[in-house]
């Protein structure tokens, strides 16, 4: 029989295209390593469209009316309500609440042991049933599952008074009669005014020329708003104005320069100084404003009758709000130190790194000396990546508002809890606290919180 075929010889090695093979897999390896690692191009892109696919993620049963999503996060604590008051050592008075609970947003005057004694569903359709005045139209709420509270307070009448973020400033009565909405995006917290009315912040979509050197269009230019008690704006000035002509390093050296359209500084706080306090502050002059500029991770005192910065500090928070005068002369401050969507909540907690852990920080503006008043540790754990609240009690103690975690906390001046309230969505998840303000029985000329 024949001999078999005998087989093609193999063909010569081609060594160049090998090492060319193997170099081009060691750089792709070396390169997304650096991306990783250094958050060099592509990092940015990869980071939003991951950002993009959590969002749809998470908002796909909220825009289909299944679940909540947007206001809820994983529960991490225990119970439901309030779960702790030590009559004794917390605070006295009625602790006014807005968050997402029972199916909408509502504000909920509460008593110490967590009995309602006044609630205030709110819906923004029924406020603001054209909101025209919300630009780009894209940001109007496409549901109620949609609008978010952001601030609220009560008047001495038992009238409320409180924003949708982004899209709108309401009062209403003590029953929840309708008293006056201000169509405007105002956003963020609302401070009362020395004359009954309120400063807040707004902000105007940009759309042609940009009035700022290097500040490209569309944008959102942000303002700070005197409304008066009657809901009429009395007073607006943009803030990035004020900001690039009193203290320029502050935004270019923290923005940087061909800032795009987006989130530059975020207005997240406004409050005056009042006349009370204003002996501490020496420095500063009643009426003055105290703005917290998250973007920035920067706080200031802006003085209205110039439209000018006369303080800015940067120091140990990051991504803050609500930064409050004292009457020691010191200004505290609930500093967020926001990380990466994702991470875990506290895994930062008692480490050298402080991100991931926040803190309620004490500074004095005098030598610009900070310490930590609570949090940052694994014995005091709070976390909100955004949003969050604080107010030194008349007795010292602290009311912490753990916004994302849907938990308001009251601990003594050593770090002691005496009060809690936590927002139970079910077994897995708590709903958002958007903000708590305790308020002395003696506020209020009301006597009987009843309505028929």
């Amino acid at each position: 029989m024949p001999p078999p075929p005998s087989l093609p010889a193999p063909p010569p090695r081609d060594f160049a295209r090998v090492a060319f093979v193997v170099s081009a897999f060691a750089f792709v390896f070396a390169y997304g390593f650096a991306v990783g690692s250094f958050n060099v191009f592509p990092y940015g892109v990869i980071i939003t469209g991951v950002n993009a696919l959590r969002e749809v993620r998470d908002s796909w049963r909220t825009d289909t009316g299944l679940r909540p999503n947007l206001f809820l996060e994983p529960a991490r604590y225990a119970g439901t309500g309030v779960t702790r008051h030590d009559d004794a050592r917390m605070a006295p008075g009625l602790t006014l609440v807005a968050e997402f609970i029972d199916g909408g947003n509502e504000l909920r005057l509460l008593r110490a042991d967590g009995t309602v004694l006044r609630r205030w569903p709110v819906r923004f359709a029924t406020l603001f049933p054209k909101p025209d005045h919300v630009q780009p139209p894209t940001l109007v709420p496409i549901s109620e599952w949609h609008a978010e509270l952001h601030d609220a307070l009560l008047l001495p009448d038992g009238a409320a008074v409180f924003n949708f973020e982004g899209i709108g400033l309401a009062k209403v009565g003590r029953c929840g009669e309708v008293i006056w909405t201000l169509p405007r995006m105002v956003h963020h917290s609302i401070a009362p005014a020395g004359d009954g009315g309120f400063w807040v912040g707004s902000k105007h979509f940009v759309t042609t020329a940009s009035p700022y050197p290097h500040v490209r269009t569309p944008f959102h230019d942000e303002t700070v708003m005197k409304v008066s008690a009657d809901g009429v704006v009395q007073d607006e000035f943009p803030v990035l104005d004020a900001l690039i002509h009193s203290a320029p390093g502050a935004f270019y050296g923290g923005a940087g320069f061909g800032v795009p359209s987006g989130d530059m500084i975020h207005l997240n706080d406004v409050e005056p100084l009042d006349a009370a306090r204003a002996a501490a502050f020496p420095q500063f002059a009643a009426g003055d404003l105290l703005v917290s500029l998250r973007g920035l991770s920067l706080i200031g005192v802006l003085r209205p009758s110039t439209h000018r910065f006369v303080w800015t500090q940067v120091g140990m928070w990051s991504r803050q709000h609500d930064p409050d005068f004292q009457a020691n002369g010191h200004i505290t401050v609930f500093s967020n130190n926001t990380i990466e969507p994702g991470a875990v909540p506290d895994a930062k907690a008692g480490t050298p790194d402080p991100l991931g852990a926040s803190t309620i920080v004490d500074l004095d503006p005098v030598t610009g000396a900070s310490r930590v008043l609570y949090g940052g540790t694994p014995e005091q754990p709070f976390y909100s990546a955004y949003r969050g609240k604080h107010e030194v009690l008349d007795n010292g103690n602290l009311l912490i508002v753990e916004s994302n975690a849907g938990r308001v906390l009251e601990v003594t001046p050593s770090g002691e809890p005496v009060w809690e309230y936590v927002n139970r969505f079910d077994a897995t998840d708590a709903a958002v606290v958007y903000q708590a303000r305790r308020y002395p029985e003696s506020y209020f000329t009301v006597s009987d919180w009843t309505c028929r």
